[in-house]
């Protein structure tokens, strides 16, 4: 199964929500035009704002890096075990809605 999320690239830029407090919006570079509405993917406020804001545009880069690592199952030659490349697979397997599980 493959997520069914917003395509990348994605970005972010500050935002005027009016509620007084320093928001930033997640968008498609594409459907930004300064100055006029813009569809967000997602919004985050308060600490960390700009922080969380560019790891959230940065999530299809990582999500791609993070398939190409595990299709190409590098790292586990011979029958060795790595636990992260366990770990991304049960996060991919989360995000595409395949398991509950934790990692």
């Amino acid at each position: 199964m493959t997520s069914k999320h917003t395509p990348g690239p994605w970005d972010f830029d500050k935002a005027d929500f009016g509620h007084g407090s320093i928001e930033y919006g997640i968008f498609r570079p594409e459907t930004h035009i300064e100055g006029d509405t813009v569809d967000y993917i997602a919004t985050v406020h308060d600490a960390g704002t700009e922080t969380d804001a560019r790891l959230i545009a940065e999530a299809p880069a990582i999500l791609a890096a993070l398939r190409e690592l595990v299709a190409g199952n590098y790292g586990q030659p011979w029958g060795v075990t790595v636990p992260a490349l366990d770990t991304a697979r049960a996060i991919l397997a989360r995000i595409d809605g395949d398991s509950t599980d934790a990692a």
